[in-house]
C-alpha cells in the first residue's frame, strides 16, 4: 500500500531538513523543490521535514535496498514531484545498511546539475527515507528498447555521453569512485539531460582525487567491466571511464 505502517516514528535529521540547506547548493539553490519544503517546514512545530508531509502517489520501483516512491508535499499549492527511496532497516543486513550510509553521505555532497539533490533524509523507527529528484522519463536501457534495432543515432549517443562523462569527472573529483554505471542507472530528466542514480556500490577514496590513489582495491562496475578489472585494479577513476565506453557502446 502507498503509506506507512503505524509504528513508524517521525523522527529526522536536522542536518538534511534545516531550511538553510539550499544555500549550500549553487546550481539548486532557486529549484522549486526547496521552495516546497521551505514552505513544509515552516508548518511544522520543529521546523522539520517529516514523513506526515509526504503523499505517496505511486510506487516506481523495487531496486537491492529499498523501494521507490513518487510523492509530492501535502498541503502545498503548487506540489513538485519527489522521489522517495523507502529503506527498510529490519530486512537489510549489516552490510547492505552500510552500503545505504554509504549512498546517503554521497548524496550529501553532491551539487551538480547531472546528479541527484538529496533535498532531505528522515530516519524513522523502523526506516530510512531519502527525498531526491523524480526523473520523469525514465531511463536510459527503457529508452533503448524503445529504439529501432534498440540503438540510438550518434547524436544523441554522443549528447549522454558527454553528460556521462561530465559527470564522472565531478565525482572523481570528489574521491567517489561510481560502481554501478549502466543504462538502467542513467536517468532521463524532464528537460531531456541526465541524472546518474544508485550510489549504494560507490567506493569513497581516502584521499582526493581518486585517480591519484594508489590503493589498490576493486572499483570497477562489476557488469561492465574487463576481466582484468574484476580481480583487482588500482584505484584511479579508470573503471568508470571503462564501464562509460562500454556503455556508449551499447546505445551505438
Amino acid at each position: 500500500t502507498l503509506s506507512f505502517n503505524d509504528r513508524l516514528s517521525t523522527a529526522t535529521t536536522p542536518s538534511t531538513t534545516t531550511s538553510s540547506a539550499p544555500t549550500t547548493l549553487h546550481h539548486r539553490r532557486y529549484d522549486p523543490h526547496w521552495t516546497s519544503i521551505r514552505a513544509a517546514n515552516t508548518l511544522s512545530s520543529d521546523g522539520r521535514l517529516h514523513l506526515r508531509h509526504l503523499k505517496l502517489v505511486r510506487h516506481l520501483g523495487t531496486g537491492n535496498l529499498g523501494r521507490v516512491f513518487l510523492c509530492h508535499l501535502r498541503d502545498c499549492p503548487n506540489p513538485t514531484g519527489f522521489a522517495l527511496k523507502v529503506i527498510d532497516r529490519d530486512v537489510l543486513t549489516a552490510k547492505k545498511l552500510s552500503h545505504v550510509e554509504t549512498e546517503a553521505e554521497i548524496l550529501s555532497m553532491l551539487d551538480h546539475p547531472f546528479l541527484p539533490t538529496l533535498y532531505a533524509r528522515i530516519d524513522a523507527s523502523h526506516y530510512i527515507c531519502l527525498l531526491i529528484d523524480y526523473c520523469p522519463n525514465g531511463d536510459l536501457h527503457s529508452l533503448l528498447r524503445k529504439q529501432p534495432g534498440n540503438r540510438l543515432p550518434i547524436s544523441p549517443v554522443r549528447f549522454f555521453a558527454a553528460e556521462v562523462l561530465v559527470a564522472l569527472e565531478y565525482l572523481h573529483a570528489l574521491g567517489i569512485v561510481y560502481r554501478d554505471l549502466k543504462p538502467e542507472n542513467i536517468l532521463i530528466r524532464e528537460d531531456g539531460h541526465i541524472m546518474l542514480s544508485d550510489f549504494d556500490l560507490c567506493f569513497k577514496a581516502d584521499v582526493v582525487p581518486t585517480f591519484r590513489s594508489r590503493r589498490i582495491r576493486r572499483v570497477s562496475s562489476p557488469p561492465s567491466s574487463p576481466s582484468s578489472h574484476r580481480r583487482r585494479l588500482k584505484s584511479r577513476g579508470r573503471g568508470g571511464c571503462f564501464s562509460a565506453a562500454e556503455v556508449e557502446y551499447e546505445r551505438e
